[in-house]
């Protein structure tokens, strides 16, 4: 399965909240795209504590992080 594909499968079955914590948070406007990068594992568990802590998906606190630079 791509993530294209994965992407719609969860849309037509997950609830809003469990789709944003896979994929990250939607606009409104649906300007959102899902990629994929390469970050060392150390980084991925921060972000997923953060996460966590924030109660909010991976995706909201890397761009939470990009807009402070």
């Amino acid at each position: 399965m791509t993530f294209d594909e994965a992407q719609e499968w969860a849309e037509e079955h997950l609830e809003a909240e469990e789709y944003e914590a896979i994929f990250g948070e939607v606009s409104e406007d649906g300007e959102t795209k899902g990629v994929l990068y390469s970050l060392p594992l150390s980084a991925i568990e921060k972000v997923k504590r953060i996460a966590t802590e924030r109660r909010c998906s991976a995706s909201k606190v890397i761009e939470d992080l990009i807009s402070t630079l």
